[in-house]
């Protein structure tokens, strides 16, 4: 990978693929990238977490071991890379990044599209569909924070616990649900691609 990665053994890349329609201003498809790199840094620096990194947090800090996770993110999985783009109606992104995080904003987009399927084939039953709802948008608040809570385990629950509320602050979860009920993203679809030894 490049722009700052360095290809690991067993890694893996993708290119995330979101089909859109309709009118986008500069100023959401701005907010459409950064959404979407806030997610796939966070997302990165969730997957580097390691019982090795016990070494120096007490003395280190929360924020700084954070920082430490972001940086590593970036070194071993690098930026996200707009891989393609056709901005008409319709029309596409699809972006290039380490499958494994890539796939956690997926999940993200398809839980979120079948809510809001489900919320418009619900509109009879409004307030039973409205509970499901909320507690849909709980439990894909969680996907996130599950995904690393095997690999904060090893730490102290105090750091813990201070740890885990830094990277779910830097998950876009607003950001995220937006653009997957946006009606404009008509689909998402990941697929693994080959990424060439350098």
């Amino acid at each position: 990978m490049t722009n700052g990665g360095t290809e690991q053994p067993g890694d893996a890349y993708g290119v995330l693929r979101l089909d859109i329609e309709g009118g986008w201003t500069a100023a959401e498809m701005g907010e459409l990238f950064t959404t979407l790199h806030s997610a796939y840094r966070a997302a990165c620096a969730a997957r580097v977490i390691r019982p090795a990194v016990r070494f120096g947090i007490l003395q280190v800090g929360v924020d700084d071991y954070v920082a430490g996770l972001v940086q590593g993110g970036r070194a071993r999985y690098g930026d996200l890379l707009v891989h393609s783009m056709r901005h008409e109606s319709p029309g596409w992104i699809g972006l290039l990044g380490a499958l494994n995080p890539l796939g956690t904003i997926e999940r993200t987009f398809l839980a979120r599209g079948e809510q809001r399927l489900q919320r418009d084939r619900d509109r009879a039953a409004e307030d039973l569909a409205r509970e499901e709802l909320r507690l849909r948008e709980e439990r894909q608040r969680m996907t996130f924070v599950l995904g690393m809570v095997d690999r904060l385990e090893t730490l102290p629950p105090d750091i813990r616990d201070a740890v885990l509320g830094r990277l779910v602050g830097m998950w876009p979860q607003d950001g995220l649900e937006r653009l997957a009920t946006d009606a404009r993203v008509t689909a998402v679809a990941l697929q693994p691609v080959v990424v060439p030894a350098r």
